[in-house]
């Protein structure tokens, strides 16, 4: 298996992943979210499922999972998908080919302007930080750089202004106005694809 010496890809906190990497600062929250299509009937919680759960392989939803089945529900079964992306099991939800997957609020929220038939049962976990990972090393210097990146966004307000710029929006997710647009595309772009 290659080594990566930086995890740099908006990466849930994973505490599996402390045994080979040290964490950065976080540098926004998400919270991890049980998501289904909105014609189906909505679970309450995890012991609610009436269909099959899919998740990612390698993802942060595994531990989480694993985590319920031993605390608090022990006949909760999922199933892993190697060769999809959570992006794509969300999309597959959406599309009617699974029934349910765990996704990040953000990745949800941007989704659904795309898919507003994909909604939000509950929230699995409480908030917790996407952050960067390296490698631990002897050698500090990657990580000390990391630090001190972040620091300098931080300082120069690069990163709330990234945040507003490509999240600010997130919040504000309308089913009526989505079908809406969405079917606009359908009906109007045709029409006037030629003049473009």
């Amino acid at each position: 298996m290659a080594k990566a010496d930086l995890l740099a890809a908006g990466l849930n906190y994973n505490s599996e992943r402390l045994t080979r990497y040290q964490t950065g600062p976080g540098y926004y929250n998400v919270s991890q979210q049980l998501v289904y299509r909105v014609d189906k009937p909505r679970p309450k919680n995890l012991g609610d499922l009436k269909g099959r759960l899919t998740v990612a392989s390698g993802s942060a939803y595994l531990s989480t999972l694993k985590s319920a089945r031993s605390n608090q529900y022990p006949d909760l079964d999922w199933a892993i998908s190697t060769d999809q992306s959570p992006k794509a099991l969300l999309e597959a939800v959406a599309d009617g080919k699974l029934d349910y997957t765990i996704g990040d609020s953000v990745t949800i929220a941007l989704l659904q302007r795309i898919y507003p038939q994909l909604a939000v049962a509950f929230d699995v976990t409480d908030e917790e930080p996407v952050t960067w990972y390296v490698r631990h090393s002897d050698d500090d210097s990657l990580n000390a750089a990391m630090l001190d990146f972040f620091n300098g966004m931080g300082e120069e307000g690069a990163m709330a202004r990234l945040e507003e710029k490509y999240l600010g929006h997130v919040g504000t997710f309308d089913y009526v106005d989505t079908r809406t647009f969405l079917r606009a595309i359908d009906n109007t772009l045709p029409d006037i694809k030629p003049l473009f």
